[in-house]
């Protein structure tokens, strides 16, 4: 049984993604999880819901969380009726950070989707401020995060973007293993051409990595270094007709370089496929 933990706001963008896994995961008996999280600065939506006029604020938020996490559960039902599937309505006083983490953890959730805002300005617009927080908060399992304008489509190729210079252990290999068991997709390690050659570690990472990735479809590709890490992606991406893109959480490493440094971050990184980040494991 899979425990799938989503994160909503009640946007078209929060239901997309869920819309998107519920059918990804269409053969899956599944639990999601379905959260809401909001705090003092959440706006209330209609005061309608408040029939007494003494009804305190926080309650009211409470209200109308439970209210829009009921109809996204209707929703999906009437969109995507799976007997496969159950559903938890999660609404949480807090911030949506820390009460993504927390529920993560107590529901032992193997997946976190978030909603994003679309494939405009660069890597951090498009994974947005509270998905860049979740990733760097939660190392308990992978975040998928589903742009607003991608349609459903089984991906038949996943692309893992690495630059070999970190370890890796089993346990990190396996969502990319199992995603791409899921999906029956190939998986096209991508590594961006920064040196002559791989060094004595790169080579054993490498070497590891193809062993895990055994017996599934699976090649190397190596590209140019271009003047943005971000293009080569791109251009990856595009070439190859990738249908989703993987990356490892590590600290100081290639995924934190891209979302942190200034010269990166400045960089378009137009994507509309959904992204799958790995957290490194202690």
């Amino acid at each position: 049984m899979q425990h799938i933990l989503v994160a909503s706001d009640f946007s078209n963008n929060a239901y997309n993604a869920l819309f998107y896994t519920s059918k990804l995961f269409r053969h899956k008996p599944c639990t999601f999880f379905l959260l809401n999280a909001y705090d003092v600065h959440t706006p209330l939506i209609s005061k309608s819901i408040a029939n007494e006029e003494k009804k305190d604020f926080l309650e009211q938020l409470r209200d109308e969380s439970l209210e829009g996490l009921t109809q996204t559960l209707h929703r999906i039902n009437l969109d995507d009726p799976n007997p496969k599937h159950r559903y938890q309505l999660i609404t949480a006083h807090g911030d949506v950070t820390e009460e993504i983490v927390k529920a993560a953890r107590q529901h032992k959730a193997d997946l976190v989707v978030m909603g994003n805002k679309g494939a405009t300005g660069n890597i951090s617009v498009f994974l947005g401020s509270k998905s860049t927080k979740t990733i760097s908060a939660l190392q308990t399992c992978p975040v998928f995060a589903v742009p607003e304008e991608a349609e459903f489509e089984i991906p038949n190729e996943i692309a893992l973007a690495t630059d070999y210079k970190r370890p890796l252990k089993p346990e990190m290999i396996k969502p990319l293993r199992d995603m791409a068991q899921l999906c029956h997709a190939a998986v096209r390690i991508l590594h961006i051409h920064e040196e002559e050659k791989l060094d004595k570690e790169q080579e054993a990472n490498l070497k590891f990595l193809l062993d895990q990735l055994k017996p599934l479809d699976h090649s190397t590709y190596w590209l140019p270094s271009f003047a943005s890490k971000t293009d080569a992606i791109q251009a990856f991406l595009d070439g190859l007709g990738i249908g989703m893109l993987v990356m490892i959480d590590y600290k100081l490493g290639f995924m934190e370089k891209l979302l942190r440094e200034p010269v990166i971050t400045k960089m378009m990184f137009n994507i509309s496929i959904p992204f799958l980040v790995i957290p490194e494991s202690d």
